[in-house]
């Protein structure tokens, strides 16, 4: 029987050359994240098992074009389990962190990384975890804003036709 703990999540930067991956072990002390230099077959920053991560577990990443960071979403441990953040970090290769979108009650995942902006998703949820709301953004960096593409009550699934992007 499989399960969904320590299913790795891995993801090639765009230029082929770091591997971004995290596993989230069998408790809240197995899991770990590396962003790992392939050709210099090195980790450029990682969370080693057996410790909790100070940034939290990430999952969802998403590279942004130019391989130099990548885009997260992020959940902390607390002493109902792990809760999501809300929120979604950009992470570069020496490990700085930068918050992109703000942390709010649900969940936000990062979906496309575009050259000049971020498309995301925010998903809210009842507490029989029934979707209150899904809605994808497009968050344009140089003035800030978040536009919003699409939203349903029913949730919008994990595809949508790229011809419905700005």
């Amino acid at each position: 029987m499989e399960s969904e703990k320590d299913d790795p999540e891995v993801a090639w930067s765009p230029n082929g050359r770091y591997l971004a991956m995290t596993s989230e072990g069998f408790s809240t002390k197995d899991y770990s994240f590396a962003v790992i230099d392939m050709p210099a077959r090195r980790p450029l920053v990682h969370c080693e098992s057996g410790q909790v991560c100070k940034w939290g577990q990430f999952f969802a990443l998403v590279w942004t074009p130019d391989s130099r960071s990548f885009f997260t979403a992020t959940q902390y441990w607390t002493r109902k389990g792990w809760q999501p953040s809300g929120g979604i970090d950009r992470i570069d290769l020496s490990g700085r962190r930068s918050n992109v979108v703000p942390q709010s009650p649900g969940w936000a995942f990062p979906r496309v990384a575009l050259p000049t902006g971020l498309v995301y998703e925010k998903l809210t949820e009842k507490r029989d975890h029934q979707i209150s709301r899904d809605a994808l953004y497009r968050l344009d960096f140089s003035p800030g804003r978040h536009e919003p593409i699409f939203s349903s009550r029913s949730g919008i699934g994990m595809v949508l036709p790229l011809t419905h992007l700005p």
